[in-house]
């Protein structure tokens, strides 16, 4: 099962599940807490910070520092590094689109799934609405969850509680290629010591 809202991204995800004949069920939607619409601001190339929370100087911020993480002593790398800063608007030029939106629980209840072993959440600061978007009746469905998060005034704090409250014994961290932004990644398992 897979969710994406970008119709760009949902058509490449739909052309490689075809190609490699992938057993998937794939749904052109973004997961929230409510059935709605909303704007979503796509970067065609930067991809992964495409939001339904664009904030562009923070995105900017973000890609700035994976990039300069990314640097290593290689001649080729540092040449390239160079026109990093002369590419960076051209990489946030975005399209607007008109999302569906519906709450994980309804996906849920809709396919009849009974177990989820594992579900990996990355949605540019909409992690609250697909963690309110679960109803409490299928949160013992979970086995393990990764979800990254931008920890903003404390919300990988508040999620790791949250989680942990969920039965879940929870890890968070910052990836190397993360630090000095806000980005950090939750790990949660259930019934794990």
């Amino acid at each position: 099962f897979t969710f994406e809202p970008a119709p760009p991204m949902f058509e490449l995800l739909s052309r490689n599940v075809e190609e490699h004949g992938v057993d998937a069920k794939l749904f052109n939607i973004g997961i929230s807490d409510t059935e709605a619409e909303a704007r979503f601001t796509f970067y065609p190339r930067s991809s992964g910070m495409s939001s339904f929370h664009p904030d562009e100087e923070e995105e900017k911020h973000n890609l700035r520092t994976i990039i300069a993480n990314q640097r290593t002593t290689d001649a080729e790398t540092r040449r390239l590094s160079a026109y990093a800063e002369e590419l960076m608007d051209v990489r946030f030029e975005a399209i607007e689109y008109t999302a569906r939106l519906r709450p994980l629980s309804a996906v849920i209840h809709e396919q009849g799934i009974e177990r989820i072993d594992l579900i990996k959440i990355d949605v540019q600061k909409s992690e609250r609405q697909v963690i309110d978007g679960i109803a409490d009746e299928d949160w013992p469905k979970i086995r393990q969850m990764v979800l990254e998060a931008h920890d903003a005034d404390g919300e990988v704090e508040r999620l790791s509680k949250l989680l942990e409250d969920r039965g879940f014994t929870v890890t968070a961290e910052q990836d190397e290629l993360y630090v000095g932004t806000d980005i950090y990644n939750i790990f949660a398992v259930r019934g794990a010591r």
